[in-house]
């Protein structure tokens, strides 16, 4: 079972990268909002975003949702628990 502090995040133009160890692949990103400068999304490989909130709130539930997908494929079964995330059909371009 991999641990929050498997994750790591890295600086990025657009905001935060969120990698898995010393592994270059990106797992999320954290990205800043647009139309509101002060709210961060999270932005998934595929270009599918989060609702807005605070920095805060999203790096904590960008490591949720990584960890439960990684957790998933180690065991085959979501943990319970973690940040509710609701994603918007916005595909970032």
């Amino acid at each position: 079972m991999r641990e929050r502090s498997g994750l790591n995040w890295r600086h990025d133009p657009q905001g935060y990268i969120l990698t898995l160890g010393a592994s270059p692949r990106p797992l999320l990103f954290v990205i800043r909002d647009p139309a509101h400068p002060s709210m961060w999304r999270i932005r998934t490989q595929d270009g599918v975003l989060s609702d807005f909130t605070n920095l805060t709130r999203a790096k904590d539930a960008a490591r949720a949702l990584a960890l439960a997908e990684l957790n998933t494929h180690e065991g085959g079964k979501r943990p319970v628990g973690g940040s509710p995330v609701r994603f918007s059909a916005r595909v970032l371009q």
